[in-house]
């Protein structure tokens, strides 16, 4: 299964109108992207349930696959997730920043496996 681009400002503006379904839905598709792109369980199957009520453990493991697979990869990626911490907890819009860097990066793995579609609207 390929990695699937999306925009980033199509992605938070689902999330604000679905009053975070979209959100929930999005946490389990990127988990099952990365796990994919890495050929293994980088990231475990309960982190998008638990980032619905704890956040901060979802940003977490998400972050440390982007750091494991870059240097697998190749790919250039630089930890993100202080910024985000720090968005959340001081100014309420850590969860937007966090799902528009993470899905950009996502774009970017998906242009490595040479999937260069359009993005895909849900």
């Amino acid at each position: 299964m390929g990695i699937k681009q999306q925009s980033p400002a199509t992605l938070i503006l689902l999330s604000i109108i679905t009053c975070g379904i979209y959100y929930i839905i999005w946490g389990f598709r990127i988990t099952k992207e990365l796990n994919g792109f890495a050929g293994r369980e980088i990231v475990p199957g309960w982190v998008p349930v638990v980032g619905i009520f704890i956040a901060p453990v979802e940003m977490y493991f998400f972050n440390s696959a982007f750091e494991e697979l870059s240097s697998e990869k190749g790919f250039a990626y630089s930890s993100k997730f202080v910024l985000w911490l720090v968005t959340l907890f001081c100014f309420g819009i850590g969860h937007y920043i966090y799902m528009g860097q993470t899905q950009a990066q996502m774009n970017d793995l998906a242009d490595m496996q040479g999937n260069s579609a359009p993005f895909t609207q849900y």
